[in-house]
């Protein structure tokens, strides 16, 4: 079986600024991450082909990941998540 990155539909419909296909290379390419629920669910910072850095959550299913948030550019809050999560390294 075959893992995917699927983008939940409610992304583009709240940032329709974002594509499913710039989601999807951003969430694949990710340059850092944070793990809200170990196994579970991250957060993810990555770019898409358009140089735009992107914010996303999604959770992992038997399937692969649904990405269901998405937005662009990150919050204040996001980057500081992942500043603290790179710290732990």
């Amino acid at each position: 079986m075959e893992c995917t990155t699927i983008i939940h539909s409610r992304v583009m419909k709240r940032h329709p600024n974002l594509g499913e296909c710039e989601v999807a290379f951003a969430w694949e390419g990710y340059l850092c991450s944070a793990i809200r629920i170990p196994g579970e669910r991250e957060v993810r910072l990555g770019f898409d082909q358009q140089g735009r850095l992107i914010e996303m959550v999604g959770v992992h299913t038997i399937d692969g990941w649904l990405v269901f948030h998405a937005m662009t550019p990150p919050s204040n809050k996001t980057i500081d998540e992942m500043r603290r999560a790179m710290r732990r390294l």
